[in-house]
């Protein structure tokens, strides 16, 4: 950087009529703000690296990544939960049908030592 500034200053010591010295200013002065912008951007490495570093489009995207995976989530725990009351109900229909047959066989079972008695 240093040496980029002083080949500047030693470029710019032609006559100020000629057409290269109002070029070699105008790159000065780019050569300047450019230095300008460096340091700002130094200052802010230095100050707050996480600041500096930190991609909000990034964050943003992690955000929404992580709202639609917990959504997804939820999802499918309704799902588990909608199947486990599913089970529950059939197995109960399940144990009433196998106490009704037993019910009616031992109902016919007795009818029938009744008509054999």
């Amino acid at each position: 950087m240093e040496n980029v500034s002083s080949r500047v200053n030693a470029i710019t010591k032609l006559p100020p009529e000629s057409q290269t010295a109002v070029q070699i200013a105008a790159m000065k002065a780019d050569f300047v703000a450019l230095d300008k912008r460096l340091k700002a951007i130094e200052e802010a490495v230095v100050d707050s690296p996480g600041k500096a570093l930190s991609v909000p489009l990034l964050r943003q995207e992690l955000e929404t990544f992580k709202v639609d995976t917990q959504k997804g989530i939820d999802s499918q725990t309704k799902q588990i939960d909608r199947i486990y009351d599913q089970n529950k109900w059939f197995i109960g229909l399940m144990f009433t049908m196998a106490i009704g047959l037993i019910g009616l066989a031992v109902s016919n079972f007795l009818q029938a030592r009744k008509v054999g008695a």
